[in-house]
């Protein structure tokens, strides 16, 4: 039910809070404690950085991501983010520190709770139904969405089209992705869905970085060009000319 779901939530958000407020002594920031466990994992870790200035950096580092992680998870526009510095804080401290096992243990029962933070509102996924390539990544898209947390519109449905003020233009040239009162499209409507689907949403915030976005886009544009629409739509009202994308 919903009070065992928030219940969870705060679990996650209590344990990241004071790991972080823990962390908050002379000791730990003066980056003592990290001197002596890093580099006791499977990955060495780089002589030049263990500086007493570098480990002070990492100390104070490590404690501000965990407390904004445990915040951010509840925020929509904070979330990605915090999903993105978790998955580096954990590699992090598994690649670097021992034991590995419990360390792998502990993350992934952190982990897998982070898709309860998505099912506090509705999104929906506005696409090219005429589109055969389309209704191939919309079905995937589907059948990832086990928390059933995406709705499904196709562009030849004029009256959603109205509802959600996207033109037949738009919605033919590009995925939509409403969001509340945001609208994304192309490679960023992508991103955002992979950003909440279970088996994606832990590599969806680094697509969001600026090089990553940018070559995104641009293959986005470049698919969107190619793409044969040879699938037959459901049966709609006719479109007027205004209407009608650009052949």
């Amino acid at each position: 039910g919903g009070a065992a779901v928030f219940l969870l939530k705060a679990q996650v958000s209590i344990v990241y809070f004071f790991a972080g407020l823990w962390k908050i002594n002379q000791g730990f920031l003066s980056g003592s404690v990290l001197a002596a466990q890093l580099g006791s994992g499977p990955v060495p870790f780089p002589d030049q950085l263990r500086t007493p200035l570098a480990l002070a950096t990492m100390a104070a580092a490590t404690v501000a991501t965990e407390v904004f992680i445990a915040f951010g998870l509840w925020f929509r526009r904070y979330r990605t983010a915090s999903i993105g510095l978790a998955v580096l804080l954990h590699a992090a401290i598994i690649a670097f520190m021992a034991p590995t096992v419990q360390l792998v243990v502990f993350a992934v029962e952190l982990v897998v709770l982070y898709p309860l933070f998505f099912g506090d509102y509705s999104r929906t996924i506005v696409w090219d139904d005429t589109c055969s390539f389309c209704k191939t990544w919309v079905e995937w898209f589907r059948r990832l969405d086990w928390l059933r947390l995406v709705k499904t519109v196709g562009s030849s449905d004029d009256e959603m089209l109205q509802a959600y003020a996207i033109s037949r233009r738009e919605a033919d040239a590009a995925m939509q992705f409403i969001d509340g009162e945001e609208r994304s499209a192309g490679f960023e409507a992508v991103r955002r869905t992979l950003a909440i689907l279970p088996a994606t949403y832990l590599v969806a915030p680094f697509l969001g970085l600026p090089g990553v976005r940018h070559v995104g886009g641009r293959l986005y544009r470049r698919v969107a060009l190619r793409r044969h629409c040879t699938f037959d739509p459901p049966p709609t009202s006719p479109m007027s000319p205004s209407e009608r994308p650009d052949d």
